[in-house]
């Protein structure tokens, strides 16, 4: 059996140098100059570069332009800069089909109304200009699909009635595994139409580290899930208005809390606490009107630490310490205890605390009959 030629040594060198100067800008892009220093011809872009995946298929196009052609998908399953270079070098290439000419100019979109977000604005336009082109979908075989904005609508809306009717929960994560076509595009928006979050996850790019690639899948699962229960959470604050909330208040049993002390003249300063705890609190004390969404239209004055240091973690999953005082080390302290089961009416009087008690219990009757 006959073997191909190996490409001069010459060659490979200045294909390897070129796939290094690819490899190592996508990974201080997505890393930084850590990531950036650990490429190597040698080094495994799983696990030392850091590339999975999602990661993997932006390289393969980036490297396709820096050869101006066409790779093979086999390429991703190179692991090493060094892999990559050979078989570019070997010729892992196919031939890319010519782009399909269009016969049709269509003029630009009008805006009648903003959207305030993406599934409201494709609803706008399947009403206003359903035959309108949204997307022009390049399919494997060099043809070219068109998709409009009615037929996107109408196949959205089935995947969001679909989603419904299973119980999705507004704010749930959706996994999304689909390749980059029709159906994925109705089912990103139709989990948007439902009320859900979509998370494109994509197959490991090695079998053989299954396990490790759906550890790290389920904890972007988990990191997009938080971020749309503090998101809501900022929404509903700002709207009662309050400057601080806990997860619990909307229904959610996690140990989150966000915070905005700002005042009403000045930017909003948003923060989040996860997993707080109060690791100090001073002997010297001060006493603020306190308030609760929880508790509407009663409000006491209670006394609490003047001072306090709140170790939590932040969004990016980073561990922190802040040193509060004043209003900011009141509304840490209350936004806690709420995490602890602890309403601020419990540091209150027994007589007060039994006061609110009652009428509280009155209301509840009366909205009950």
């Amino acid at each position: 059996m006959s073997q191909a030629a190996a490409p001069p040594a010459a060659a490979l060198a200045e294909v390897e140098a070129r796939v290094l100067d690819v490899v190592r800008t996508l990974a201080e892009e997505l890393g930084g100059a850590r990531a950036a220093g650990a490429v190597t011809a040698a080094a495994s872009l799983e696990r030392e570069v850091g590339l999975g995946s999602l990661e993997r298929v932006e390289l393969l196009l980036r490297l396709e332009n820096a050869f101006g052609r066409a790779l093979d998908d086999g390429v991703l399953q190179a692991d090493t800069p060094g892999a990559l270079a050979r078989l570019i070098a070997a010729g892992g290439a196919v031939e890319g089909p010519a782009r399909p000419a269009r016969a049709e100019r269509i003029e630009a979109a009008t805006v009648a109304q903003a959207a305030a977000t993406v599934h409201e604005s494709l609803w706008r336009r399947g009403q206003s200009q359903p035959a309108r082109p949204h997307v022009y979908l390049r399919r494997d075989d060099g043809g070219e699909e068109t998709i409009t904005y009615g037929a996107l609508l109408s196949e959205a809306a089935a995947v969001a009635g679909g989603l419904r009717e299973g119980g999705l929960r507004r704010g749930e994560t959706v996994a999304l595994m689909l390749p980059t076509g029709r159906e994925f595009l109705a089912a990103f928006q139709g989990i948007l139409m439902a009320g859900g979050l979509p998370v494109p996850i994509y197959p490991p790019a090695r079998l053989d580290r299954l396990e490790e690639y759906a550890q790290r899948q389920s904890a972007i699962l988990a990191d997009a899930e938080v971020r749309a229960l503090v998101d809501d959470m900022f929404e509903t604050m700002y709207k009662a208005p309050g400057v601080g909330l806990a997860a619990i208040q909307i229904g959610v049993a996690q140990r989150i809390v966000t915070v905005d002390t700002a005042k009403k003249d000045e930017p909003k300063q948003p923060q989040v606490f996860i997993n707080p705890e109060i690791v100090w609190t001073s002997e010297e004390k001060n006493t603020y009107e306190e308030g609760c969404l929880s508790i509407p239209e009663y409000y006491e004055e209670v006394e609490r630490p003047s001072e306090v240091k709140v170790r939590f973690m932040d969004l990016q999953g980073k561990a922190q310490e802040v040193a509060a005082e004043g209003l900011l080390a009141t509304v840490l302290q209350h936004e806690i205890d709420h995490i602890n089961g602890v309403l601020f009416i419990d540091h209150i009087s027994k007589l007060k605390r039994d006061r609110v008690i009652k009428k509280f219990a009155k209301a509840a009757k009366r909205e009950a009959e």
